[in-house]
């Protein structure tokens, strides 16, 4: 982001599955295919975190690696943002952040190099919005390369705007170094 930092709010630290799965990793990943009841609890646990959010912040969410035309299917983090977007007065955009073309993901990749050259100019942004305030959400962060690569181009956009991000989990420190 042009040596701009960016704050992140996260609620948990988490192992990824293949390290050895955990109750915690395994709920992670029934919210990500939105199986309940723990989509909902992850929600709720993001709402409390999220409840100062400034009115009228502009909401995002990461695209999965296999997506490209965002609000076709309603996944689980498009019930996070519409919640965000409903109990903080915000709006909440599900289509305004596109990508070109689908992607290898991360655990496919063998380092973060890779993974940066993957998503070098794969995200774009589809139309126009007024916003002084935007708020990104994923559900993992595991390097910040998607959050970056998304960053950049939100930044480019919106150049005055402040950026905050939330993700569910953010990847142990003691996992990747």
């Amino acid at each position: 982001m042009g040596g701009r930092t960016c704050p992140h709010i996260y609620l948990c630290y988490y192992f990824p599955v293949e390290t050895g799965p955990d109750a915690l990793s395994r709920s992670l990943i029934r919210f990500k295919y939105g199986i309940s009841p723990d989509t909902g609890i992850w929600i709720e646990c993001a709402l409390a975190a999220l409840k100062r959010l400034p009115r009228g912040t502009m909401i995002l969410r990461a695209l999965h690696h296999d997506e490209r035309d965002p609000g076709i299917e309603c996944t689980s983090l498009d019930a996070l943002g519409r919640e965000i977007a409903l109990v903080c007065d915000g709006i909440y955009c599900p289509t305004l952040l596109g990508k070109r073309q689908v992607t290898v993901p991360f655990r496919d990749l063998h380092s973060k190099r890779l993974r940066v050259d993957e998503l070098k100019g794969v995200y774009y942004i589809r139309g126009t919005v007024a916003a002084d305030r935007i708020l990104l959400i994923d559900d993992i962060v595991t390097t910040g390369t998607t959050v970056a690569a998304i960053l950049k181009v939100l930044n480019a956009a919106w150049p005055k705007a402040k950026f905050l991000v939330f993700s569910l989990a953010k990847a142990s420190p003691k996992r990747f170094h």
